[in-house]
C-alpha cells in the first residue's frame, strides 16, 4: 500500500522527513505475513492483498506517534548494543558479578549464560505454504519485552491487554526457543504523562513516565490453532467479493460503548447525567417526570489507522451512522 502524504497541520520542513520515514522490512512475496499484519482483521488483510496498489492520504501530523516509536526502538537497540554502557548500567544496579556472563546478540546460546538479544527477527515456514515472521523488541533471559510508547489511558484501561497476550503469544511460536517464559513485559513509556496528575491521582494514574507489567501469554497450541485459522480465513475469502468478506467485530473495531445521556431540561446542552445502560437512564427520565435521553452510539477508533479504510464499504456504513468519524 502506498502512502500519500498530505501537511494541512503545518509540519514544518525540517520535520516532515522525520515523520514520513517509514524504516519497516516489507516483504514482496505474498506467501510472507508479518506478526503485525496477522493481528489485523482478517477484513483488513484481505481487502489490501486484493487491492495492492490502493494509495492512503495521511495526515503528516498523525505519523508523529509512530515515528515516537521508531526513534525510542532505535535508541533502545543502540543502548544495548554498547557493552561498555551495558556494563555501567550491571555495576550500578549491583550486577557486577553478570559482566562476564552476559552474550548480547549470540550467534548460539550456552546455558550456562544469559542471552540478551536485540530487535531479533524471526521467520518460520508453515505446513500451509505461508511464512510467518516477526521481530522481537528484547528478549533478556528467555523474558519477551516490548517496548510501547503510549497514553496512560491505555494504561489506566488496560485497554491493549488482550493484543499484548496475543503479539507475545506470536513472537514466543516463532521465536525457535529462544523466548522461553510465560509471559510478555511490556514495557510502557507514556507520552502524556503528567506529574500533577499522578499526584492528584495516586490510585488509578501512573506514578512514574515509564511502567512495566507482564500479561500470560497462550498456550503454543492456542498459538498455533490462531495463526493458521486465521491463515484459513484469509485463503476462504481471497478471490471473495467484498461483500462476502467477513466484517469486522466490535472487538476488532475498538469500539467503545453506547452512552445513553439524560437531560432533566430538552433545553440543556449539558447532560444531567450520562449512563451506560439504555434502562437506567430512562429509568431516571421516568423518575424525574420530565427530560428527555439521547443515545450515542459507540465509537469505531480502528478503522482511521487501517491502510484500506478508503475503500471499505463497513468503513462507508459506520460513517454514514455516525460510528465513524475520519481524522
Amino acid at each position: 500500500m502506498a502512502l500519500k502524504f498530505i501537511n494541512t497541520k503545518g509540519v514544518s520542513l525540517s520535520m516532515a522527513p522525520f515523520l514520513a520515514l517509514d524504516t519497516y522490512d516489507y516483504s514482496d512475496d505474498p506467501n510472507t505475513i508479518s506478526v503485525t499484519s496477522l493481528m489485523k482483521p482478517a477484513r483488513s488483510i484481505i481487502l489490501g492483498i486484493q487491492n495492492p496498489g490502493v494509495e492512503k492520504e495521511v495526515e503528516l501530523m498523525e505519523m508523529a506517534p509512530s515515528a515516537m516509536g521508531s526513534a525510542m526502538h532505535a535508541r533502545l537497540e543502540a543502548a544495548w548494543k554498547d557493552r561498555d554502557l551495558v556494563n555501567d548500567i550491571l555495576s550500578t544496579y549491583g550486577y557486577k558479578h553478570l559482566l562476564d556472563k552476559i552474550d548480547i546478540n549470540p550467534e548460539t546460546t550456552d546455558p550456562e549464560r544469559m542471552a540478551i538479544y536485540t530487535e531479533r527477527r524471526f521467520k518460520r515456514k508453515l505446513s500451509n505454504g505461508y511464512t510467518l515472521t516477526g521481530q522481537a523488541d528484547l528478549i533478556v533471559n528467555g523474558y519477551l519485552h516490548d517496548l510501547k510508547t503510549c497514553s496512560v489511558w491505555s494504561a489506566i484501561y488496560d485497554s491493549n491487554a488482550e493484543d499484548y497476550k496475543l503479539q507475545g503469544s506470536l513472537y514466543r511460536w516463532l521465536s525457535d526457543g529462544l523466548i522461553t517464559e510465560d509471559v510478555i513485559i511490556i514495557e510502557m513509556l507514556f507520552t502524556d504523562w503528567s506529574k500533577t496528575a499522578a499526584l492528584k491521582d495516586t490510585q488509578s494514574y501512573p506514578q512514574t513516565r515509564i511502567l512495566n507489567k507482564e500479561y500470560p501469554l497462550m498456550s503454543m497450541e492456542e498459538t498455533e490453532a490462531y495463526i493458521m485459522d486465521k491463515l484459513a480465513t484469509i485463503e476462504d475469502f481471497m478471490d471473495a467479493a467484498q461483500s462476502e468478506l467477513p466484517q469486522c467485530t466490535k472487538e476488532e473495531l475498538w469500539q467503545t460503548d453506547p452512552k445513553y445521556k439524560y437531560f432533566k431540561s430538552p433545553t440543556s446542552k449539558r447532560a444531567t447525567k450520562v449512563y451506560t445502560n439504555s434502562q437506567e437512564a430512562y429509568d431516571r427520565m421516568n423518575s424525574e417526570g420530565c427530560g428527555l435521553v439521547k443515545e450515542f452510539p459507540g465509537e469505531v477508533k480502528r478503522c482511521n489507522y487501517c491502510p484500506v479504510v478508503d475503500i471499505c464499504d463497513q468503513a462507508k456504513t459506520m460513517e454514514q451512522q455516525g460510528l465513524l468519524n475520519r481524522i
